[in-house]
């Protein structure tokens, strides 16, 4: 049994926190109840520890004939159901609904060391969530979760340490958003106007003004379109391999995520028909929104590797660089482009080839659609080393969690002091 640290209590949650509120949902059915000023937060809304804002909002009228609660901003807010552990605070008054609790911490324990005890103790609570179809923990178990608890100075110190990883992090992210802003405005001058000083003439076309030099072109002009595999197919002949394949979950915007590959089973005969090769650009089709259309080339990671029927291939012929055709589908033009053409349904939006074919690409010559490519690579670049720089400044949050809330780094007496001097 590992030894309790000296000055620290072995407690649970329970005996720390003054109370435990839940909320629930005005009726959906009456007006009256919805649109209005009160922000209103589910589940879907904890997408980061510290939050603005939530997507849907209520009337005082809907708060006061519900079951909703009001939570003052700062409480810690956890979630019971779905994704079980998560816990959030908001900068505002919010409601909540029935798969949240706001968790009010006795005067002992600073609000501040208990979010961060939570973040770190998140995928234990995720692990005892039960329910056949949706996951979810009850309030008692919750209670009874065991809790190291340090002196209030050393907890707020501690939280001071977390916290200033935290606000790097989030530098950090502010950072990347500022130079995806810059990339957007950027792509938009050169997918339009070209390489600055070298044009001196524009012609209108059906995409707007463009260089007199430039070209519209349908893709399947300059480019071989391949569909994929389907996952279930029957393999009637010969001798069968598996091999690993792209599904959309692999192909993000602008980028392959190779962090969670599967395998499927084909037939040899049939693999040269589905390989991928190096330079062929991705396009998702469909799914939610924002996955419509996505393109990025595959640089042969893997080899073999085959793609699922869901997500096309296309092959660039010499008069079209596929860097440069996956800038193009990522712009604002290339999305709106498939969300229009799109077959829609309630939540989710798809495209066939035949639509994937008709996609109007500028055409400069090929040189000059290299040099696009370089001034874009700047910021591919900064974007980059910040993505790593936060993955560095995770991994030494992580640490620091795992060695000053359990204990096994103690914060020196000196410094406690210096705070409670302050």
């Amino acid at each position: 049994m590992k030894k309790i640290p000296e000055g620290w209590e072995s407690t649970t949650l329970g005996h720390q926190i003054e109370n435990m509120l839940g909320g629930g949902t005005p009726d959906r059915s009456n007006p009256d109840y919805w649109d209005g000023e009160i922000p209103w937060a589910t589940v879907k809304d904890l997408t980061s520890p510290i939050l603005a804002g939530t997507s849907e909002h209520i009337t005082c009228e809907g708060l006061q004939n519900s079951s909703s609660k009001l939570i003052p901003s700062g409480t810690i807010i956890m979630a019971t159901r779905m994704a079980v552990g998560k816990a959030v605070r908001f900068v505002c008054d919010v409601a909540i609904n029935q798969d949240l609790k706001a968790v009010f911490p006795k005067k002992v324990l600073a609000i501040e060391f208990l979010h961060q005890w939570f973040r770190w103790n998140e995928s234990n609570f995720a692990s005892l969530g039960s329910g056949s179809t949706v996951a979810g923990i009850r309030q008692e178990v919750i209670k009874m979760f065991p809790i190291l608890l340090p002196p209030l100075p050393e907890q707020e110190k501690i939280a001071d340490i977390l916290g200033g990883v935290d606000a790097a992090i989030n530098a950090t992210r502010r950072v990347i958003e500022q130079t995806r802003i810059l990339k957007r405005s950027l792509m938009q001058q050169l997918l339009t106007r070209g390489i600055p000083g070298r044009h001196k003439r524009f012609k209108p076309s059906p995409l707007g003004e463009i260089p007199e030099e430039w070209e519209v072109v349908k893709l399947r002009e300059i480019a071989v379109i391949q569909t994929g595999i389907a996952k279930n197919g029957k393999i009637k002949n010969g001798h069968s391999i598996k091999v690993p394949y792209l599904r959309v979950a692999n192909v993000q915007d602008g980028y392959v995520d190779l962090s969670e590959m599967k395998d499927i089973e084909i037939s040899e005969d049939k693999l040269k028909r589905y390989l991928l090769k190096r330079r062929d650009v991705l396009f998702n089709e469909g799914g939610d929104a924002d996955k419509l259309g996505r393109g990025c080339v595959w640089e042969g990671q893997i080899d073999p590797c085959v793609h699922q029927n869901h997500v096309f291939v296309v092959r660039c012929g010499k008069q079209l660089n596929p860097y440069f055709l996956a800038c193009q589908a990522g712009s604002q033009r290339g999305k709106q482009f498939f969300f229009h053409s799109s077959k829609q349904t309630t939540n989710l939006a798809s495209i066939n080839s035949s639509q994937l074919k008709e996609f109007p690409v500028f055409l400069p010559d090929i040189n000059e659609q290299k040099s696009i490519i370089r001034a874009l690579d700047g910021t591919d670049i900064r974007i980059n080393n910040e993505i790593k720089t936060i993955e560095i400044l995770q991994s030494v949050k992580f640490a620091l969690m795992q060695a000053l809330l359990s204990g096994d780094t103690r914060i020196p007496a000196k410094a406690l002091k210096r705070k409670e001097a302050v």
